[in-house]
């Protein structure tokens, strides 16, 4: 019933229903095949609306659905536990967690600082006051404290596996072109922007052809090496017979090797007029 839907459904607490329908029929997945035609009744499209819910959630009824599919649902963030006070529709979840990855890792760290603390200067004041019971408490203070760190590492593991999966910027930073008046193996070195500690780096290249002779695509090369292997990417440029310039970017991971350095050459026997290749260091994993 509609009253089921105003009493189970967050977002109707603090919208008006016509414009909750209106916002929930686009961003829902369910009503993504149908829009409410202006002459249809806003009787009849909150009767659609309950109807479609429960057509086609039967077994878990409207209350289940919203609170647990309805990307508009208002949730806590997974990290409300160690502090984050962020409370925001579902379909926003995952990019407040990207976004906000390091934040929640100094909140939950920090949390797990305090606890420790807690529970030293718990241990401290037992052994004064309860020496009688000394051993009993430090044997279930230990384990407390064995308990924490336990924690503490999984949790500095599982952040470690976010940290991999994302980049750090360092902005734009130029290394150097390869253009018509370059020829062979060129190298650019990206140390002065990337710390040791890094192990894949993030160029950004850029190029632009101009007129050529004859219609011709080039596949530009660019690579790093470390002890024998090679780690080769290309990248496509294409050159016109007319009097416009064609655009081409890409962004590339590469392995950071001792030398700290990206080689590109243009390849030999290819047209060798009219074009510029940039190449700039904007990020890298750690």
């Amino acid at each position: 019933t509609l009253a089921q839907a105003i009493k189970y459904c967050s977002q109707l607490r603090i919208h008006k229903i016509s414009r909750f329908l209106i916002d929930f029929s686009s961003e829902c997945t369910r009503f993504q095949w149908w829009r409410t035609p202006r002459a249809m009744s806003i009787e009849l499209f909150y009767v659609l609306v309950i109807f479609s819910c429960l057509v086609f959630s039967p077994s878990s009824g409207l209350q289940q659905d919203v609170e647990e599919d309805c990307p508009l649902t208002m949730v806590d963030c997974e990290f409300s536990y160690a502090g984050c006070k962020a409370r925001l529709p579902r379909k926003d979840l995952q990019g407040h967690i990207n976004t906000e990855l390091l934040v929640h890792l100094t909140m939950v760290n920090k949390k797990l600082a305090n606890e420790n603390v807690i529970l030293s200067r718990r241990l401290s004041d037992l052994e004064v006051k309860m020496a009688d019971q000394k051993r009993e408490l430090l044997d279930k203070m230990v384990a407390e404290r064995v308990e924490v760190q336990t924690k503490m590492a999984d949790q500095k593991r599982e952040f470690d596996k976010y940290i991999k999966m994302a980049w750090i910027s360092i902005g734009k930073r130029h290394l150097g072109s390869v253009s018509s008046t370059t020829s062979g193996m060129q190298s650019y070195s990206y140390a002065a922007y990337v710390p040791p500690e890094a192990k894949e780096v993030l160029i950004y290249v850029a190029g632009f052809t101009g007129y050529n002779a004859r219609s011709q695509s080039v596949e530009v090369t660019l690579e790093t090496s470390e002890d024998g292997v090679r780690y080769t990417k290309y990248f496509y440029l294409y050159h016109y017979t007319q009097d416009a310039v064609a655009y081409n970017s890409e962004n590339m991971f590469f392995p950071v090797t001792r030398d700290r350095c990206i080689y590109v050459w243009y390849p030999e026997g290819k047209p060798a007029n009219n074009y510029v290749l940039d190449l700039y260091a904007i990020g890298y994993k750690q």
